[in-house]
C-alpha cells in the first residue's frame, strides 16, 4: 500500500489530493451490482424523516484526512496496524 499526498492551489483555496494504491483481492462469491455500492435514502426519509446532515464529499474529505493523519502519525493504530505488520514480514 502506498499513499501520495499533494496540495495545490485551485480557485478559492487549497485542494488536497490523496492518491492511494492498494493491493486488492476480490471475493467473487460476494453480492454484486449496484445494491452493494449505492444508498437510496427515500424510505428512511419517509419513515423516520431522516436525511444525511453533511454532504458525501465533506464526509469523505474528513474521513480521508483522518486516515492520512493516522497513517502518518507514527503511532500504532487500527488504521496502520496491518501495513506495519505486512512490512515487517
Amino acid at each position: 500500500m502506498g499513499i501520495r499526498h499533494r496540495t495545490s492551489a485551485q480557485g478559492r483555496g487549497l485542494r488536497t489530493t490523496l492518491t492511494i494504491k492498494l493491493k486488492r483481492s476480490y471475493n467473487l462469491d460476494a453480492p454484486k451490482g449496484v445494491r452493494g455500492r449505492n444508498s437510496d435514502n427515500t424510505l428512511i426519509k419517509k419513515v423516520m424523516n431522516w436525511a444525511p446532515s453533511i454532504r458525501l464529499e465533506d464526509g469523505m474529505e474528513k474521513t480521508y484526512k483522518w486516515i492520512y493523519d493516522e497513517m502518518t502519525s507514527g503511532k500504532a493504530s487500527v488504521v496502520n496496524a496491518l501495513p506495519r505488520a505486512v512490512a515487517a514480514q
